[in-house]
This record gives C-alpha cells, sequence and structure tokens, in this order.
C-alpha cells in the first residue's frame, strides 16, 4: 500500500492524476489548498482508496473562473466506480459547487456513487446540486460521520443533501441544513442507522426551504435517535 502524494509541487498536480496511478489500497494525500474546475473533479475506478487531504482543508470546487461547471460524465465532483464490496474513503475535504446543465437532470454530486461503498469523515458539501447522490443494485454501504451538508439542491424539490439507496446507510454526528427545496436526508436503504445528527434549518436567515428533514419512502429497517 502506498501513499500517492498531489499537489501544486508533487508530482501529480491534480486530484484525478493522483487518483488514476493509485492501486487497490492506497493513499491519496492532497495537499491543502483549493482545486477549481477541471482539476478538481474525477472519476475513482480503483477500489479501496484513501483519499485525504494533508495539512489543511481540500477545496474541490468544480467551477472554474468562467464559471463553468466541471463534472465527469456530467455526475460529480467524484464519481465512485468501483466493486460493491470494495470502499472508498474521503477524508477533509470540502465538495463545493457541482452544478449541470438542465438537460443533464439537474444532479450534479459532491460525490456520486455509481458502485461501490464509501466512508465519509470529516468533509463539507456545500452549493451543490446533490452533496452525495447514488442510487442502484450496485451500492453496498454508505458511512457519514463528521460531517457538513448546507445550501445543496437545485431549487426543483428533487434534489437533495444526501440520497442514496444502498444496502446499509450509517449517517451520525453530521450537519445538514438550509436545503434549496429539498430534504436534508433521503434514504432507501434497507437498513438506515441515524443517529446524533442536527437536520434542517440551523441558520435561517441564511435561507433555504428544507422539505424534509429525514425522509424513508420505502421503509426498511430504521434506527432514528
Amino acid at each position: 500500500m502506498a501513499v500517492i502524494e498531489v499537489g501544486p509541487a508533487k508530482a501529480y498536480k491534480t486530484p484525478a492524476l493522483g487518483i488514476y496511478a493509485a492501486r487497490n489500497g492506497d493513499t491519496v494525500a492532497i495537499d491543502a489548498g483549493t482545486y477549481t474546475g477541471k482539476d478538481a473533479v474525477s472519476v475513482i475506478p480503483t477500489g479501496n482508496l484513501t483519499i485525504t487531504g494533508m495539512g489543511g482543508r481540500v477545496v474541490l470546487n468544480a467551477r472554474d473562473a468562467n464559471n463553468v461547471a466541471h463534472n465527469v460524465y456530467t455526475k460529480g465532483i467524484f464519481v465512485v466506480s468501483v466493486p460493491k464490496d470494495e470502499t472508498i474513503t474521503f477524508k477533509g475535504i470540502d465538495f463545493v459547487g457541482a452544478r449541470i446543465a438542465d438537460t443533464d437532470g439537474k444532479n450534479g454530486a459532491g460525490i456520486r456513487i455509481e458502485k461501490g461503498s464509501i466512508k465519509v469523515e470529516d468533509c463539507s458539501f456545500y452549493y451543490n446540486q446533490n452533496g452525495i447522490l447514488g442510487a442502484g443494485n450496485e451500492i453496498g454501504k454508505v458511512e457519514i460521520r463528521n460531517s457538513e451538508f448546507a445550501f445543496n439542491g437545485h431549487g426543483d424539490g428533487l434534489s437533495h443533501s444526501i440520497y442514496v439507496s444502498p444496502v446499509e446507510l450509517i449517517f451520525e454526528c453530521n450537519v445538514s441544513r438550509n436545503v434549496n427545496t429539498g430534504q436534508a436526508l433521503k434514504t432507501r436503504a434497507a437498513l438506515s442507522t441515524i443517529r446524533y445528527n442536527l437536520l434542517g434549518e440551523s441558520t435561517p436567515a441564511a435561507g433555504g426551504n428544507t422539505n424534509v428533514e429525514v425522509d424513508i419512502p420505502n421503509g426498511g429497517e430504521i434506527i432514528l435517535i
């Protein structure tokens, strides 16, 4: 297991270059700073990676200086596509500004899960059409802890801070607030454990119009504290 170092002064200048160089089980360590536009986005095709900030916060802002959104396959800043039983872990990263054209579904996400499992720790998701989005039979387990979601949603009521349908969801010690006409948390998981979170309008003066704090349309086994 290797550490792949990413940063302006490193061999791999952008997260995508580091991710494509990584092998199963490696850590991709990204230097603190802001990566914008095409430098911020990547598909993740290799399983069991840890992608982490080093020396401070890593900000991935999908919108460049010309206010153009760059989202891989028009889906998200990071698009996870790995085997269902393999996990991508994210730590210390801010995902900002994932927006795609209206014709592509208004579903730009900070993290889009196509296949696989994810762990998200100490991350933030701001001003995306969706913070985290993933649906389908190829998603295993989604774990989200100690993270913040704010001002996500397109405004049509069909995009949300978190919308996932894995086998299992664990959502603990997070803040999901000030959604732009969407859900703070929407889960279709067979098993959802939702504990010790702050959901809704924690800063009303800042705007936001959260429709539902927790939306569980498929039922399933629920632990909600």
